[in-house]
């Protein structure tokens, strides 16, 4: 695998599906209303992506490995999260069944790419001419 920049990662573009789409339905009725809840729920969904992008700028394998294992946790957090606001009644069945199914989505992208990250060699450095 290569990637020129963290938005091409797979795991990364799901995990920040599901940062958009707890946005839109944390800004609305009664779960905008729920503040502490809410910057919990938000604090997880940024939290997957951020680390995912974060460990990218590392340019080491195990390094970004290790974020990539925080961004899996945070989206454990987040399908938590999601059963809560569903039984809260922030979020109907719909909108659970689509979060929670992008969620397993963006963790089985994640899980491959840590699989792949915990075997990659480092890139080599650059000979000076």
């Amino acid at each position: 695998m290569t990637f020129k920049k963290f938005e091409d990662i797979v795991a990364w573009q799901l995990a920040d599906q599901l940062r958009k789409q707890v946005i839109a339905a944390s800004d609305r009725g009664s779960f905008a209303k729920d503040y502490k809840f809410c910057a919990q729920i938000r604090d997880a969904a940024n939290s997957a992506s951020s680390n995912i992008a974060e460990g990218f700028k590392r340019f080491n394998p195990r390094e970004f490995a290790q974020f990539v294992k925080y961004s899996r946790a945070s989206l454990a957090e987040m399908k938590n999260h999601l059963y809560d606001a569903k039984d809260r009644g922030h979020i109907d069945e719909t909108q659970y069944a689509t979060m929670t199914k992008l969620a397993a989505r963006a963790a089985i992208a994640a899980a491959r790419l840590h699989a792949y990250l915990r075997t990659a060699k480092p890139p080599r450095p650059r000979e000076k001419a």
